[in-house]
């Protein structure tokens, strides 16, 4: 090939100045001079291109397969890996009892007799006592059934209070019902209420009156 291509175009060119100097016959014979060696090259070339594209596709397909084989072995043994642990750190299904198992354990309770109840039952009332109503009472019942019978006790003379009245404290009183308000003093029923609302000798408020909230 490389005789062919070197011998034929010195022919060729020798030809084509031998002949009429014409523009177009001399691109013909260049044509024709070098058109089926570039072909050739061109051919070459591409086949040698494909075959080096094979090779390497076959290589880096290779690479990825031994790439895939070592993660796939890797998961395996990770896998092996939990499994052994996981049946190392299982719980076991034996038991294991503090205490030994008591064979009579099925065995039915002693019965105790609560003789301490019957001799209070022997001891107490009998039932025609009961029925007649006639029974002495203990000290308790009676002392219950005197201090039902008493009257109610008055409140110590420190502890009845005036009914707070006069002009300051109604005007507090009624602001506060407008509001809707009420206060720890009228909850508490303090004493000293009349006197601090205004309700004194002086007829002024002295004190600091405790909002409790809306109600």
């Amino acid at each position: 090939m490389l005789a062919l291509f070197a011998a034929r175009p010195t022919r060729t060119l020798c030809r084509t100045f031998t002949s009429a100097h014409s523009p177009r016959r001399e691109n013909i014979g260049v044509l024709k001079a070098y058109g089926k060696p570039v072909a050739t090259i061109f051919l070459w070339s591409a086949l040698t291109y494909m075959s080096f594209q094979a090779v390497w596709n076959t290589l880096y397909f290779d690479e990825i397969k031994l790439e895939t084989e070592a993660k796939i072995d890797d998961l395996q043994a990770e896998l092996k890996r939990l499994e052994h642990y996981t049946a190392a750190t299982a719980p076991s299904s034996r038991r294991f009892l503090a205490t030994e198992i008591d064979a009579n354990t099925d065995a039915k309770p002693e019965k105790r007799v609560r003789k301490d109840f019957t001799q209070r039952l022997n001891n107490g009332p009998s039932f025609s006592d009961f029925a007649s109503s006639s029974a002495p009472l203990t000290p308790a019942e009676a002392m219950e059934k005197a201090q039902s019978k008493a009257a109610k006790a008055r409140l110590p003379r420190w502890l009845k209070t005036d009914i707070p009245v006069g002009k300051e404290v109604s005007r507090i009183r009624k602001t506060l019902r407008e509001l809707k308000l009420h206060t720890v003093c009228e909850e508490a029923r303090c004493p000293n209420m009349g006197e601090c609302w205004g309700g004194g000798k002086h007829g002024t408020a002295t004190a600091t009156i405790m909002i409790m909230g809306d109600t």
